[in-house]
C-alpha cells in the first residue's frame, strides 16, 4: 500500500516537473516602451517613442510585423528584417525601434491615416500590444 502511494506520489511530482519546464521552455516576448528625447535640445534627439523586445524564454521568436491599428479600424505596418522570417530574438536577445512623429502616420495609395497604438506581430500571427502606446502617440503629437 505505501509502495503504490509513493509510485503515484511520484508520477505527480514527474507530472508537474514536466508542465514547468514546457512552459518555462516556449518563447516569450516582454515588450517596453518610453518617450525619450527633446525637441529643445537637440543632443538627445527630436522626441520619440523608444520600443523594446526582450524573449524571455528559452526558444526563439521571429518578429516580422511592427505596426498597429488605424484610427479608422485597420491596421497597417511594415516588416523587420527579411520579410520571409523577420528578426530573429535568440533568447534574452533585444530588439529596439524608435517611432518619430513621421512613423505614426500612415499613408497608402489609397488613404492616409494615424496610428491609434501600436503591436510587434511573431511568425505565427500572434500580436504583442506594447505598452502605453496609446499615450505615448498622444504625447508625441503634443511635443511636435
Amino acid at each position: 500500500m505505501n509502495l503504490e502511494i509513493a509510485a503515484i506520489t511520484i508520477a505527480i511530482i514527474s507530472l508537474i516537473i514536466s508542465f514547468y519546464n514546457t512552459w518555462r521552455d516556449r518563447s516569450r516576448l516582454k515588450i517596453t516602451s518610453k518617450i525619450i528625447g527633446s525637441n529643445s535640445v537637440p543632443e538627445y534627439g527630436p522626441v520619440r517613442i523608444k520600443i523594446s523586445a526582450v524573449n524571455k524564454g528559452k526558444r526563439p521568436i521571429y518578429i516580422r510585423i511592427e505596426g498597429g491599428y488605424l484610427k479608422s479600424g485597420q491596421w497597417g505596418g511594415t516588416y523587420i528584417g527579411d520579410t520571409n522570417f523577420g528578426y530573429k530574438l535568440e533568447e534574452g536577445q533585444l530588439y529596439e525601434s524608435d517611432w518619430t512623429i513621421e512613423k505614426i502616420s500612415f499613408s497608402a495609395p489609397d488613404f492616409d491615416d494615424e496610428f491609434k497604438n501600436i503591436f510587434l506581430e511573431d511568425s505565427l500571427g500572434k500580436r504583442y500590444k506594447v505598452p502605453n502606446s496609446e499615450r505615448y502617440i498622444n504625447d508625441l503629437k503634443y511635443y511636435n
